[in-house]
């Protein structure tokens, strides 16, 4: 070969030049990786699973094992309310999922995957929907809307404020957009 034809040949070794970036291209890329405040959302989908088990096992489970299930369903009862039925399985049943959901969206993060955002999303957003039908379906019930007005509304603002702070920022964060990229 002469020396002219090896000078046209790519080195197959080299690295491509659209991967070299000088330090210019990188700061107005802007912040990437699991760090600044994306740290908030790690931590709550490291708590929620936790958060979600302990409210399965300490309130929703003993409902269904110590009889309060059947006796509140029964229509003899005094405090009976067709409601109670599908609001005590849809409890059990929303926070088991979000629980889940949770992990599934640590798994996401820590992946990298392009999905994450928009899961997360998703996740914030059926996590307030949860919480809205709950309380309307709680709120339909004589005992627990004279007893619970206040739970539910901490409830509702415990869901609605981490949704309008981080979807917006899942939708408009460089960080986010720098990181989740597989």
């Amino acid at each position: 070969m002469s020396s002219e034809a090896s000078e046209t040949l790519p080195n197959p070794y080299a690295a491509p030049q659209a991967e070299l970036s000088s330090p210019m291209a990188i700061e107005q890329r802007g912040p990437e990786g699991i760090g600044g405040w994306l740290l908030l959302p790690l931590l709550g989908l490291i708590f929620t699973p936790i958060r979600c088990s302990l409210y399965l096992a300490i309130k929703n489970i003993p409902i269904f094992t110590e009889g309060h299930f059947s006796q509140l369903t029964d229509p003899n009862f005094a405090g009976y309310h067709s409601l109670w039925a599908p609001l005590l399985i849809m409890e059990l049943v929303g926070n088991a999922l979000i629980g889940v959901l949770a992990i599934w969206g640590l798994v996401l993060m820590f992946r990298k995957a392009k999905a994450f955002p928009r899961f997360m999303i998703i996740f914030y957003t059926a996590g307030l929907v949860f919480v809205t039908i709950d309380t309307m379906m709680g709120l339909q019930i004589p005992y627990l809307a004279e007893e619970g007005r206040r739970v539910f509304v901490k409830q509702m603002i415990q869901a609605a404020i981490p949704a309008a702070i981080w979807i917006p920022y899942m939708l408009v964060s460089k960080r986010v957009r720098n990181t989740f990229v597989n």
